[in-house]
């Protein structure tokens, strides 16, 4: 298979999520909601789908967490529309705004659960290449919270844009010194 052959079937196979997502929200818009927090559901069904699927080891609990999720943030902006009379896309926004800072969050703080599992199982203090994985993508997920969301606040940058870099420099050298497939070499 060529490289292009390789793109375009990575292209087709990576864009179901977003074409059903797509086909869902036009179903949506044809009945006359304009329901523009789908991107915010998608994010906390992969967060809870991930995060359940990690702890329990099973796919199936990962997909039952993730449709619950999006299910639950459905109710959410069915209530902020419907009870509370939001405007749709105020609410869309603010459900996609939040997701973002609250996964980031989740996924910053995370981190340290995967540290304490991982030494409590070696029992000796190590830190998994998971921990700099979750802190990567959890400092510039919370870092792009602090700079698209109305406050743009520069401490919240600060704060995150640092710890980004040191986490992804610590991964580098991580890979630099051990290569790629570190935790399959090292005895459990």
């Amino acid at each position: 298979m060529t490289g292009l052959e390789e793109f375009l079937s990575g292209t087709i196979r990576l864009s179901a999520p977003l074409i059903l997502a797509a086909l869902g929200e036009i179903v949506s818009q044809r009945s006359g909601v304009i329901n523009i927090s789908i991107e915010g559901m998608m994010l906390g069904g992969a967060f809870a789908g991930f995060a359940a699927g990690a702890a329990t080891g099973s796919a199936g609990a990962g997909l039952l967490a993730a449709a619950a999720a999006g299910a639950l943030l459905g109710c959410v902006f069915a209530f902020l529309c419907v009870v509370r009379n939001a405007d749709q896309i105020v609410a869309g926004m603010g459900i996609n705004i939040a997701m973002i800072g609250l996964t980031g969050a989740l996924m910053f703080g995370g981190r340290w659960l995967v540290q304490f599992i991982a030494s409590r199982r070696a029992g000796r203090p190590v830190i998994p290449r998971l921990f700099w994985y979750m802190s990567i993508v959890g400092s510039f997920m919370t870092l792009s919270y602090f700079l698209f969301s109305a406050k743009q606040d520069s401490v919240g940058v600060l704060q995150n844009l640092f710890p980004g870099f040191t986490a992804a420099y610590s991964l580098y050298k991580d890979i630099q010194h051990r290569g790629w497939n570190r935790d399959k070499d090292t005895p459990a």
